[in-house]
């Protein structure tokens, strides 16, 4: 392809980049879902704002956390799988 056609490409691209929302635009009306709704957290406190991040922060480093143990667990287990696979071939074999 040659440069108009990067030219053209470039265009477009910049065409779609200027319509792009953001996901808490309030103009954006999403569907109602069954997880979670939307809610506006512009109209907090300082104080209510930072309890807010605190409690995000505490999440995420439980998440974080969880996930580390699960692959943890799942890492110890294949070892101790390939460990003992060859006696299990053996033993399945004959």
């Amino acid at each position: 392809m040659g440069t108009r056609g990067n030219i053209g490409i470039q265009r477009v691209n910049y065409i779609q980049k200027s319509k792009r929302r953001k996901i808490y635009d309030k103009e954006v009306k999403s569907l109602p879902s069954s997880y979670r709704t939307f809610v506006d957290h512009t109209s907090m406190k300082t104080h209510e704002f930072a309890e807010f991040q605190k409690g995000q922060f505490k999440r995420a480093k439980f998440e974080r956390r969880k996930q580390r143990i699960y692959l943890l667990i799942s890492i110890s287990m294949t070892l101790v799988f390939f460990y003992f696979l060859p006696e299990i071939l053996y033993w399945i074999l004959g």
